[in-house]
């Protein structure tokens, strides 16, 4: 990932008009079209849906130059599914990823789990700690806030949540079925499957 300063984001907001295409997103994130795109669907930052084939989206270049500094500053928040710059296709409106078949999570094993790998985290967390723990953007954390997943409270301006109550959303069939998983969910699911595969050997 390329790393910028303050005066490349000063050159960046000089040199660019004030709204950009996917086309000049992508060439100043360094990334493919398809990350790019995924990006944008999902959220990562604000932009304007047309309904022009060759200009779907319009994206302000200060959203941008915000964009880069999240990633550069939290760069796990920002990673994408495996396979998405290759393997991914784009269609109108969304995109479609291949999805192997997982096998179904036993979700009160996998609550035992979680309880006992996140126990470093704080009984109550901020949106960021969530970020870290899940491996989620804030962006998405935060609409789940909105949709009332989980119980969380608004002080000062600031979210708190509840680590149980995030946990109880994790054990969730809506959470375990989420189809473009984070790298932290596929790793935490990996570890999981293999503590089950022990745990099942030592029983023979």
């Amino acid at each position: 990932m390329q790393y910028y300063t303050n005066k490349d984001f000063k050159k960046i907001l000089s040199e660019y008009p004030d709204e950009v295409t996917k086309k000049q997103f992508y060439r100043l994130c360094h990334v493919s079209k398809r990350v790019a795109s995924y990006y944008l669907e999902q959220g990562f930052l604000p932009c304007e849906k047309r309904k022009s084939k060759t200009h779907k989206y319009i994206i302000k270049t200060a959203d941008i130059v915000i964009f880069l500094r999240k990633r550069q500053e939290d760069p796990c928040a920002f990673q994408v599914p495996a396979g998405t710059s290759r393997k991914s296709v784009e269609t109108e409106g969304a995109i479609k990823h291949r999805v192997s078949k997982e096998r179904p999570v036993d979700l009160t094993l996998w609550r035992e789990y979680l309880n006992e790998t996140l126990a470093e985290f704080s009984d109550v967390c901020e949106v960021r700690e969530i970020c870290r723990l899940c491996g989620y953007s804030k962006e998405t954390v935060l609409k789940w806030c909105e949709a009332k997943k989980f119980i969380f409270f608004n002080i000062n301006r600031t979210y708190q949540i509840p680590k149980k109550s995030f946990m109880d959303f994790m054990a969730s069939t809506e959470f375990a079925t989420i189809i473009q998983k984070s790298a932290r969910h596929s790793e935490l699911l990996k570890d999981f499957e293999k503590t089950q595969m022990r745990s099942q050997t030592e029983q023979l």
